[in-house]
């Protein structure tokens, strides 16, 4: 995919200081010159480029770069929220499993055709009796292949590094404070009244493939958020 190489060079170029916060980068044009590939695939990089934050476009100006390069560090965040918790004292409960067309949202945040068919999954994690997260899942099919319940009971990461042998690399997300929604209040025993951390993000391969894009909400007492930084 040679419009992975245009995201890569963006990705790294934003990282070691090449294209700094907020300047103009060169033109497709240019960018087609120097990475040796077409227009064509200089525009579907720059998309994807864009859709993950790394770069905005002003019309009538050209390509600036969005991401927040300040210093030479960059935040990885950890494993699930759930990996925290030993697996004898947590469970997992399948609400809904199932094989449909994305929605809208879905589908942008996969990027993927609205034809495609992506996994549904929503399921609740129990601590020791007590429900404390709440996970609304989509997959593509296509790059998850033979999901079942009894990995969605367990660990889907487990299965995609060990079993399909593929690498997770990166995520994009976003942590907010919501109000529960109907299925939040039954499957976690909540109120009109009571308040959830949530994290949208979307996971992706070590080759750009986005396989994964998910609403996780946390009951805040046992919510937390940790970063490693490593030097680039």
């Amino acid at each position: 995919m040679k419009y992975m190489l245009v995201v890569d060079h963006i990705r790294k170029g934003i990282e070691t200081g090449q294209y700094s916060y907020g300047k103009k980068m060169p033109t497709i044009n240019e960018l087609a010159k120097k990475l040796s590939v077409s227009a064509m695939t200089v525009k579907k990089g720059l998309d994807i480029a864009q859709s993950r934050g790394y770069i905005e476009r002003r019309q009538g100006s050209g390509i600036y770069v969005k991401m927040n390069t300040d210093g030479k560090k960059k935040s990885i965040p950890l494993s699930g929220n759930s990996s925290r918790f030993s697996k004898s004292d947590l469970r997992t409960k399948i609400i809904h499993f199932s094989v449909d067309r994305p929605s809208k949202e879905a589908a942008k945040k996969l990027q993927i055709p609205a034809t495609d068919f992506v996994y549904n999954i929503e399921r609740v994690r129990i601590l020791k009796n007590k429900p404390i997260i709440i996970e609304y899942v989509y997959m593509p099919i296509n790059v998850i292949p033979g999901l079942t319940e009894k990995i969605l009971e367990n660990s889907i990461y487990e299965y995609i590094r060990h079993s399909l042998n593929k690498k997770i690399s990166s995520s994009d997300f976003l942590i907010t404070g919501v109000r529960p929604n109907k299925d939040d209040k039954k499957f976690l025993n909540l109120t009109d009244k009571d308040f959830l951390m949530q994290i949208i993000q979307t996971v992706y391969l070590d080759d750009g493939t986005a396989f994964e894009y998910s609403i996780d909400k946390h009951l805040p007492e046992v919510f937390e958020y940790r970063s490693v930084e490593t030097d680039i």
